[in-house]
């Protein structure tokens, strides 16, 4: 069985200096942590407490690593872990990872630790989810939401909205509105932003009206509409946006410029919170299903919890559904560039 000591002279480091990095504690570079974390599950270390559990029984827990609970997409699948977890006889631990590869790997290694029965998360978008590689090793079943670690070389349950297909529907529909000048906020932080971009721009070809020009690599509601006053006329009817907070921030600083949605400027964009159905205007959105993204995860846990994991993995796909409110109307006045300012 590998010792600490056997990955300190590896690595060239103390004992203590190996201790501190596997726990995530002790001042050390994060490339120091880094390479003893990578020689650690080089040589398959397992802490003692884990190394004694191998043959585990059941403990009725589960964990859920979650990127960023004060995101209400994931706080809303977080109550819903938790309550079918509940119904099912299971308690939750419940770990964020402020979107920290790092943060994320020491949370499967304190779940680990704590004997959980199985993971569920919403993986960073990262290229490298090694940690993935122990829990299979340990024979701990896991299932992620959203972003989804290469499939050849972390095989797992998965389960995602189709995001490329409804957001190329909700362009659709503001097609279907009368507009043909959009703009579609390029947004490529992750992937799951990468497929909507790419469905707008999608659906916008196949009807004839993609204009490359307004296509705009910026995520931020305020500096879209900064650059879309500034290249100046022809000015657009419409954006399309990937997330609901740039919305709300475009809304703002439209406001701020003595303008509104969709009098001036039409917006859509995917992804729903209660709150967006108080905010006036009232946003079009494509709705994800947060909560029920929530249960199916845990019901597929549960499952492999009692029947062992399996030779191939299940990916289920959540439909979104269009809501269709009062941000898409066709525009009665152009934009403005030297409108006052409020």
């Amino acid at each position: 069985m590998v010792k600490l000591k056997d990955i300190a002279e590896r690595a060239g480091v103390s004992m203590m200096t190996v201790t501190h990095a596997l726990r995530g504690t002790g001042r050390m570079s994060e490339d120091t942590r880094r390479l003893i974390r990578e020689i650690a599950d080089e040589l398959h270390y397992l802490p003692n407490e884990v190394a004694r559990g191998l043959r585990r029984r059941e403990t009725k827990t589960i964990a859920f690593i979650v990127r960023h609970l004060s995101n209400p997409h994931f706080a809303l699948m977080a109550e819903a872990v938790e309550e079918a977890a509940w119904k099912a006889g299971y308690r939750v631990y419940l770990c964020q990872s402020s979107d920290r590869l790092e943060r994320e790997e020491e949370y499967v290694r304190t779940a680990i630790s704590s004997k959980v029965d199985g993971i569920v998360m919403t993986p960073v978008q990262e290229a490298d989810h090694r940690h993935l590689h122990l829990l299979r090793k340990l024979g701990i079943p896991y299932v992620t939401i959203g972003h989804r670690p290469d499939p050849d070389n972390f095989p797992g349950d998965h389960v995602a909205t189709d995001n490329r297909q409804k957001a190329a529907e909700l362009a659709a529909h503001l097609f279907r509105q009368g507009h043909r000048r959009i703009v579609v906020a390029d947004n490529r932080d992750n992937s799951v932003t990468s497929q909507r971009s790419d469905g707008f721009v999608e659906e916008l070809r196949r009807v004839g009206c993609f204009d490359e020009t307004l296509r705009i690599r910026e995520k931020h509601g305020q500096k879209l509409v900064e650059e879309i006053l500034k290249r100046g006329k022809p000015y657009p009817t419409a954006m399309l946006l990937t997330q609901p907070f740039a919305a709300i921030e475009a809304i703002e600083e439209l406001y701020r410029r003595g303008m509104q949605v969709p009098d001036h400027l039409a917006l859509a964009c995917f992804d729903d919170f209660p709150l967006l159905a108080r905010i006036q205007p009232l946003l079009t959105v494509m709705s994800q299903d947060s909560a029920g993204m929530g249960s199916l995860a845990v019901e597929l846990l549960l499952k492999r919890i009692r029947e062992g994991i399996p030779s191939t993995f299940e990916t289920i796909v959540v439909p979104a559904q269009l809501t269709v409110r009062q941000s898409c109307r066709f525009p009665s006045q152009e934009l403005q560039a030297d409108k006052e300012e409020r």
